[in-house]
């Protein structure tokens, strides 16, 4: 792996960091029947929530990955307000039948009066969609295999914006993936997670 305080290269050891938890080939993993899907619930007892925590994400970082190796979801921040989110996931066709990661991340301003503005999908696919919610959150759901998809979108310059990530349904901070303080961060330490822009 390759790393700049401007460019990071996951390669290989992503692939190797991402899976610790995965079972088997594709996107497997143990499902937690307390934690509700988004917009749904499992009808179970639900655990205490656990306030977002915030963490420093660094403008103008960007995070390279390739697609099928490896499980994630990549976020950047380039100056002036503007954010990319792209998702990979471990599709493997050499080792068996490989399965597909179903990827949903919704990203809210955090700053009162605050609005998320132009989103745009970015190389997505079959039933993948971006779209703006009520609350005015944005939500990509995207269905990941060989391939990288993903979003941009706009907030007011220097905001902290929170993303909340669902992998298969179930919330899970150890796939996202950033750079801050000029560390590449493997995991967020809660989900969701509050983002706030440095030396934007």
């Amino acid at each position: 792996m390759r790393f700049s305080p401007r460019s990071v290269q996951l390669g290989s050891l992503l692939a190797l960091a991402g899976c610790f938890a995965l079972a088997g080939s594709g996107c497997f993993v143990f499902r937690d029947e307390s934690s509700p899907p988004p917009g749904g619930s499992s009808g179970g007892s639900t655990p205490p929530a656990t306030a977002p925590e915030r963490v420093v994400i660094d403008a103008d970082a960007t995070l390279q990955s390739t697609a099928g190796q490896g499980v994630g979801v990549f976020v950047e921040y380039a100056t002036g307000g503007h954010w990319t989110v792209f998702a990979t996931c471990d599709y493997d066709v050499q080792q068996g039948t490989p399965q597909p990661c179903a990827f949903d991340v919704f990203a809210t301003p955090l700053t009162t009066g605050a609005a998320i503005t132009n989103p745009q999908g970015t190389s997505l696919l079959g039933k993948d969609t971006v779209e703006t919610q009520r609350d005015g959150s944005v939500h990509l759901s995207a269905e990941v295999s060989d391939d990288s998809p993903g979003m941009t979108f706009d907030s007011t310059a220097g905001d902290a914006v929170e993303l909340d990530v669902y992998l298969d349904s179930n919330e899970d901070a150890r796939f996202i993936y950033w750079v801050g303080k000029g560390v590449l961060h493997q995991g967020a330490p809660t989900d969701p997670i509050d983002m706030a822009p440095g030396g934007a």
